[in-house]
């Protein structure tokens, strides 16, 4: 009897050991439960607060205003801020701000006590890589929590002193966008859970910057594509789709536009007396842009060339009239040039664009022409720079005159090396012979060798005059 009592007794402790165990188990795993339900409700919390702005990629900074509010009040915090990194110059800027944030710099007594202002101050103020715990965050690509245990707080590198503070990446693939940085909680310091609750939400959130990088940065792409491409229909408008026959003269011009469409056109017009006026010209202005001023261009010459035959005068009107609605930064070199047929005369003038080159097979040399001469639009009055002066070439049977831009000579190989005015000289001499459509085609063959395959970063354009 007394042993089956024994036996009862140490079974019953025995259960009572493994049900306080299993109890401790439960309870942890329960906590445990509960923290992930905390973190995974916190998250759905978060995605649906949001959603509706995530929808407007075009928007971020809206999107991360609601962020850090979120953040804020989940951690009771009483300032924050989310930087990101400018990866080109290596440095962060603040791109939401929330509550009394210290600048990284010292700042006036006014704007210290004006949140707007002081708001304004840090995001328009750049922060070094070198410069403080959120550039060290970024560096180490850890979480970084403090909670005034340091005595000298320099090393934080803000402007006055703070009670507790959260720094933690923004990191996806393993790069790092920014940081949010979350300062002095309400009521105590911040603590584990308010850690893992920041870095919960960051992986979320560096997922939507980076989402919303790429997609300004395709719309961005999308845009320069539809400039370009109205760009090149303006361009292919312009230039001439037929050249005129004219006795006694052989004639090709071609223009080949980069991808980044350049201001290169050609043009060439009857004018009076049986003359016939032709432009080679460089726009400096890509895009929708250079089009345009290559269209005011083209009808601005081709009005005053009606009214002088002489292509320095034209020109000098021209840059008058074309001065005022042209942006500071673009200008336009021209050549301007007077063909007379029955005299087998060039007369022409240049605005800071190419010499003229004539080769004369008889004497088997160059002749290179460059008359005085400045880019149109560079200058109102061209007084104190001189006026375009006019050049006069006589023509003989079987001379070449070439034109061209400096897309040509500037062409590049993927050694760097440029293609020169040199080379275009010698396959000239080598098949002045030929007709002027050869002659340019085997200028273009030499040049698609030498560049090797590299990308075209300029316009290439080019013309051919020979005297029969």
């Amino acid at each position: 009897m007394n042993f089956y009592l024994g036996f009862l007794l140490v079974t019953l402790i025995a259960a009572l050991i493994f049900i306080k165990k299993q109890g401790k188990r439960l309870r942890f795993a329960y906590r445990v439960n509960r923290k992930l339900n905390h973190e995974q409700d916190a998250v759905l919390s978060f995605l649906d607060r949001i959603g509706a702005s995530v929808m407007d990629m075009t928007d971020l900074e809206s999107t991360l205003n609601i962020v850090l509010d979120f953040i804020m009040d989940g951690t009771t915090a009483r300032s924050g801020a989310i930087f990101l990194l400018d990866e080109k110059r290596k440095v962060l800027w603040c791109r939401s701000v929330s509550g009394p944030f210290p600048p990284s710099f010292d700042s006036t007594s006014y704007v210290a006590t004006k949140a707007k202002y002081l708001q304004e101050a840090i995001k328009s103020t750049p922060v070094s890589l070198d410069q403080g715990i959120l550039g060290k965050v970024v560096k180490d690509g850890e979480t970084f929590i403090f909670n005034n245990t340091l005595k000298d707080q320099a090393g934080l590198g803000f402007s006055q002193e703070i009670e507790s503070l959260i720094v933690e990446p923004l990191r996806i693939r393993q790069r790092t966008l920014g940081v949010i940085a979350i300062l002095d909680k309400e009521v105590g310091a911040f603590d584990n859970d308010d850690g893992r609750f920041v870095n919960t939400l960051s992986g979320q959130v560096a997922v939507m910057i980076d989402t919303a990088k790429m997609y300004q940065e395709r719309t961005q792409r999308e845009r320069i594509e539809r400039e370009l491409s109205i760009a090149r229909d303006i361009q292919g408008i312009l230039i001439p789709q037929k050249l005129p026959q004219i006795d006694k003269f052989d004639l090709f011009f071609k223009s080949i536009p980069a991808r980044e469409v350049g201001g290169d056109y050609y043009d060439i017009f009857p004018l009076r007396e049986g003359k016939y006026g032709i432009v080679i010209a460089d726009v400096c202005g890509k895009g929708v842009p250079g089009a345009l001023v290559m269209t005011m261009l083209r009808s601005v010459l081709r009005t005053r060339a009606l009214t002088s035959l002489s292509p320095g005068k034209v020109l000098s009107e021209v840059n008058t009239l074309i001065y005022d609605d042209m942006k500071r930064d673009m200008f336009v070199t021209v050549l301007y040039a007077i063909l007379d047929p029955k005299n087998r005369k060039i007369v022409f003038a240049r605005a800071g664009h190419n010499p003229l080159l004539v080769y004369q097979p008889e004497t088997k040399k160059y002749q290179s022409y460059l008359p005085d001469g400045i880019a149109l639009g560079l200058v109102r009055n061209l007084d104190q720079m001189g006026e375009f002066a006019d050049a006069h070439i006589d023509l003989d049977k079987g001379d070449l005159v070439f034109f061209t831009t400096d897309g040509v000579e500037e062409a590049m190989n993927r050694l760097n090396e440029t293609y020169g005015e040199e080379r275009a000289k010698d396959i000239i001499k080598i098949n002045h012979n030929s007709n002027s459509e050869k002659i340019i085609s085997q200028v273009l063959s030499d040049l698609h060798n030498f560049a090797r395959g590299a990308e075209q970063s300029d316009d290439i354009t080019l013309g051919m005059i020979k005297a029969l």
